[in-house]
């Protein structure tokens, strides 16, 4: 059930401790005109009520931060956001608080 809406991707993904389905929405464009952006990653859990995310903010080739939101406690949760991003973002820095840009 993999879906593209025009620049984002959609799908449905099943975690190892979980009986069901979760559904993924990643953004995936990430530009912004200085060659930095940032791309928003949710994990929506229908059977718990619960939205999961990451944002991961490049700032410049050196600066590279993933914010992954505080309701995020399971380990699993944690690994799937963070290894997504290390495949393309290996430097990357995971930080507390999320970022804003301006």
């Amino acid at each position: 059930m993999k879906a593209l809406l025009k620049e984002s991707l959609v799908d449905k993904i099943k975690l190892v401790s979980d009986q069901y389905d979760l559904l993924y929405y990643n953004s995936q464009g990430y530009f912004m005109g200085s060659g930095g952006g940032e791309v928003f990653s949710y994990l929506i859990d229908m059977e718990k009520k619960q939205v999961y995310y990451a944002h991961l903010v490049v700032e410049s080739t050196a600066a590279i931060f993933l914010y992954i939101s505080d309701n995020t406690e399971s380990k699993e949760l944690v690994n799937f956001f963070t290894l997504s991003f290390k495949k393309d973002y290996p430097g990357l820095q995971i930080v507390s608080d999320d970022i804003i840009l301006d």
